[in-house]
């Protein structure tokens, strides 16, 4: 997989300042990650950022959207997202055993039903 450069957060100008400003302000920092987007196409970053705060309104649990996240990434091939959202599936509650078989690719055992 190619390498994008990550700039540093105090050359970004003009959308791309504005989108960092708005992640620093909610989470504290702006990821890597974040930082090699926007700086490659702000609307991009918008996207994303835009997607993540849909999911996040939901019904889903914070486990669950963990769990899409990491399959997401798995699928995507990106280890930089597949370590940052294991950490965050389990900081979200997911077990080790369960992280290890998402990255896998591994369905769960099926419980069986009781009456």
């Amino acid at each position: 997989m190619s390498r994008l450069s990550v700039p540093s957060l105090e050359t970004a100008t003009g959308a791309t300042a504005e989108v960092y400003g708005q992640i620093k302000k909610a989470i504290g920092s702006v990821p890597n990650t974040f930082k090699a987007i926007g700086a490659h196409g702000p609307d991009a970053l918008k996207s994303i950022m835009l997607a993540d705060s849909v999911l996040a309104a939901g019904s889903l649990s914070k486990r669950d959207q963990e769990t899409i996240k990491l399959v997401i990434s798995g699928v995507a091939g990106c280890d930089y997202c597949v370590t940052a959202h294991s950490l965050l599936g389990k900081l979200a509650g997911l077990k080790p055993d369960e992280l290890k078989n998402i990255r896998d690719r591994r369905r769960p055992a099926m419980r069986s039903a009781t009456r």
